[in-house]
């Protein structure tokens, strides 16, 4: 960083390093510090000897799992103390995850158990149309019926009354004739017993 410093200061005319120093760089310088750096670098390496570039690299990755090493041996007595206590965070997430899907068992269980009181409802609610459905295409039938059977009842009254007043006009009928039998006979009678007084009076006069 302080090669990237350095390197910045230099490219910053001389006017103005006293403003560099006190104000932060802008981006675009920053930019080019670091593209600097990263050629001065690279030209190192092509410049370096293949065996020492191994060696460097070697060291480097040694020191990065000295430093992972040293870390972990710093950080081991602290998780071993936290051992306990992660363990019951464990155990304690554990525990929520069983609550979780325990409750949310019993959301799908009521879930289910209100679409089957829904489905049951809808079908009693079916059940119960078509039994109205019934009664009510029972009731038209024994309305049809009833309506053919008055039909029927009043065309019996009215050939019954037709028989009726056919007697009765037969039974007037025989009336009118016999009143004109007697009527013929009493004529007759008269006739009869004119004609003997009429010879009465003729024997009676000689």
């Amino acid at each position: 960083m302080s090669l990237v410093q350095s390197l910045g200061v230099s490219l910053v005319p001389s006017g103005q390093q006293h403003q560099a120093q006190n104000q932060r760089p802008s981006e675009t310088v920053q930019l080019v510090q670091i593209g600097v750096f990263a050629l001065l670098s690279l030209a190192m390496l092509m410049r370096s000897d293949p065996v020492v570039l191994v060696a460097e690299i070697r060291a480097t990755i040694l020191d990065f799992v000295a430093e992972i090493r040293t870390t972990i041996l710093m950080l081991a007595p602290t998780c071993i103390q936290l051992a306990p206590y992660l363990a019951g965070l464990a155990l304690a997430a554990i525990a929520l995850r069983i609550l979780f899907e325990y409750h949310r068992g019993r959301l799908y269980v009521r879930a289910l158990e209100a679409e089957s009181s829904k489905q049951k409802a809808e079908i009693e609610a079916n059940r119960a149309v078509q039994v109205e459905d019934a009664k009510a295409r029972g009731k038209a039938e024994e309305a049809r019926i009833a309506i053919a059977a008055a039909k029927t009842t009043e065309a019996a009254a009215r050939a019954a009354e037709a028989k009726k007043e056919e007697r009765e006009a037969k039974a007037e009928e025989r009336e009118r004739q016999e009143r004109q039998e007697e009527k013929r006979e009493r004529e007759e009678r008269l006739r009869s017993e004119r004609a003997k007084n009429a010879k009465g009076d003729g024997c009676a006069m000689m």
